[in-house]
């Protein structure tokens, strides 16, 4: 930690934990939004308000869609307010409140005359929610790179915001359905338990706005000029690991997807929360440990790493399921991939905090927002296309889980890893190295 705070001190700023616990606390209450929709919103709109799965489909698609513009625009506005604390905190206390809102509107929608009113209320509150959610994750996962020059702090805020993050969706999955079945199910229990939902998220985002607010931006030169919409994608630096990460993102979704396929041929339905639980549990566990590699090997020894257990986690989950599927097997592999996962995350968010304080200084202008909001639409865009490519492995198979269905999602895997190994030895900018040292 003595670099952190020699540079801290160096800038004029104390280094305190306990703020950087209060911006940490943000990660929770994204996780948790992000969560409650992806649980439960595809069985409350089918089985409780009785809509047609295919008109959900479309409903549930839209906003992904939309973001892939959307995030580069909420992240332009976070450029533009530059030097201005108080303006970001506002961003990001705005964008949580309208997510709230969102989320209170998706789950509590009133009693229409027919289907389709409801189906456009729904539509339009989910909208709602994805803006609100567009605005508060950019506009927070862009924190380490304007909070800090500090390589090894900015290290520090993305492992605690990572960690943050992951609990919150265990807390969401987990705790949103026991909030409903407690509250009585129906519609009733969902409204209740956005009600909970929205109040927790509430509390959490206080800490991040009150960080915003009080401290100023490290690493946002001043300048009137805003950077172009799409001017992430002209850093080199950040094309190639944008691209890895979509790419590890859509083979881990695939994998998620395909999950429950496996399991239950085995076991029963339960057990696919189980598996899922264990991998998301090491996940939790392994961040810390994947932010201490980052900080005393540095990124890209972390980034190599990791990419080396996805290219041998598939061997064994292949292994594994060729000679019957033993749940052992399933679980070591499934913990294995969980820690892996737990290095994706913090490893690439380190990274990217790295290379968002590279390319302003090289800029001359505020470029964190445009490259955060360019990442999450990479993300979202990988989280869109994963499924549907277990989807299309699926049907080539016949819609049967077989070994040639298995073979092709860990494949997958591998195939993203190798291809991010690829990227990733590929020349890293001056400005980049330096920054990122």
């Amino acid at each position: 930690m003595g670099v952190a705070v020699a540079s801290a001190r160096k800038q004029g700023r104390p280094v305190s934990r306990s703020r950087d616990l209060q911006y940490a606390l943000g990660g929770a209450a994204s996780g948790l939004a992000s969560t409650v929709p992806s649980a439960l919103l595809l069985y409350f709109s089918t089985s409780v308000l009785g809509l047609a799965p295919a008109i959900v489909a479309l409903i549930l698609l839209l906003p992904k869609l939309l973001a892939i513009i959307g995030d580069p625009l909420c992240g332009q506005l976070f450029d533009r307010l530059g030097q201005r604390p108080t303006a970001r905190a506002m961003l990001l206390a705005a964008g949580g409140t309208v997510m709230i809102a969102g989320l209170a509107l998706v789950f509590a929608p009133p009693v229409l005359a027919t289907l389709e009113a409801t189906a456009w209320w729904l539509a339009i509150a989910y909208l709602v929610f994805c803006g609100g959610y567009s605005a508060f994750s950019v506009a927070h996962i862009a924190g380490p790179a304007v909070l800090s020059r500090s390589a090894v702090h900015r290290a520090r805020l993305v492992g605690w915001r990572m960690t943050s993050v992951l609990i919150g969706i265990l807390i969401g999955a987990a705790g949103a359905p026991l909030i409903v079945s407690a509250s009585g199910g129906g519609r009733f229990g969902y409204a209740v338990m956005a009600f909970v939902s929205g109040c927790v998220i509430a509390l959490l985002m206080i800490g991040p706005a009150r960080v915003y607010e009080r401290r100023r931006f490290a690493s946002s030169p001043r300048s009137d000029v805003t950077a172009p919409l799409w001017a992430a994608f002209g850093v080199p630096d950040f094309r190639r690991l944008a691209m890895g990460y979509a790419l590890m993102m859509a083979a881990v979704s695939a994998l998620t997807a395909a999950t429950p396929y496996w399991v239950i041929q085995r076991g029963g339905e339960g057990d696919v929360g189980v598996l899922l639980g264990l991998l998301l549990l090491t996940s939790i566990a392994t961040a810390p440990l994947w932010s201490l590699i980052c900080r005393w090997r540095g990124e890209r020894f972390g980034y190599r790493l990791m990419l080396s257990g996805y290219l041998g986690l598939p061997v064994l989950l292949g292994y594994v399921l060729a000679t019957g599927g033993a749940w052992l097997g399933l679980t070591i592999s499934y913990v294995g991939l969980g820690a892996a996962f737990g290095g994706l995350q913090v490893v690439s968010f380190t990274m990217l905090a790295g290379l968002s304080s590279a390319a302003t200084v090289a800029a001359g202008q505020p470029m964190d927002g445009v490259i955060t909001g360019g990442w999450t639409a990479m993300e979202k865009l990988g989280l869109a296309v994963g499924p549907a490519l277990a989807a299309g492995l699926l049907a080539l198979t016949g819609g049967q889980a077989d070994l040639t269905f298995s073979f092709g999602i860990a494949g997958l895997l591998a195939l993203a890893a190798g291809i991010g190994w690829v990227i990733e030895l590929g020349p890293v900018s001056r400005h980049s190295r330096r920054i990122m040292a």
